[in-house]
């Protein structure tokens, strides 16, 4: 989950850039920011595990099938 979380802020959210340019985003080192990030979508996906159940996610995109007591 971190490997592809680091993989995923390195590809898409810019990696160990500051998101905005400024005087106060200028001081804090680029590991900060790589950390930072890494560390939101690790978060977001533990959130998203814990929230949606993995056969409720199955059943609303129509992957489970119909059950065998009818």
């Amino acid at each position: 989950m971190i490997l592809i979380s680091a993989l995923t802020v390195v590809m898409f959210f810019g990696g160990w850039q500051a998101p905005w340019d400024s005087v106060v985003t200028n001081w804090v080192p680029p590991f900060i920011w790589l950390f930072a990030k890494i560390f939101l979508v690790v978060s977001m996906f533990l959130w998203f595990r814990a929230t949606f159940r993995a056969t409720a996610m199955t059943r609303s995109c129509g992957w489970a099938g119909r059950s065998s007591s009818r």
